[in-house]
């Protein structure tokens, strides 16, 4: 179905990070380009960022920041681009990363 999409609305990007789940957005938009926006107007350089994702549509977004953070439930392809992986979501894996970088203490 998602061909029959991408011919209908070529301005589009599709991206398959799931096997039922696509992202649709527009061409020129992506978690990366957000972050780099938020990270500009805070004057923040990309490489003092830090980025969490669990699927294939977030591996622009960790490879934009500083360190790329992926979650132990995510997509295989995203673990291999992480800079480290943490603990699942629901066992407090972004705290359990914070912790690992000595961001936050005990």
């Amino acid at each position: 179905m998602v061909d029959q999409y991408k011919m209908r609305f070529p301005h589009y990007t599709f991206r398959r990070w799931h096997p039922y789940v696509v992202n649709v957005l527009e061409t020129d938009v992506s978690k990366s380009q957000a972050i780099v926006k938020v990270l500009e107007y805070f004057k923040i350089h990309p490489s003092e960022a830090m980025a969490f994702g669990d699927g294939d549509n977030d591996i622009d977004m960790l490879e934009t920041v500083g360190i790329g953070v992926a979650m132990e439930n995510g997509s295989q392809r995203l673990k291999e681009i992480a800079d480290f992986v943490t603990k699942k979501s629901d066992e407090d894996g972004v705290e359990f990363a914070l912790r690992h970088y000595n961001l936050i203490s005990q």
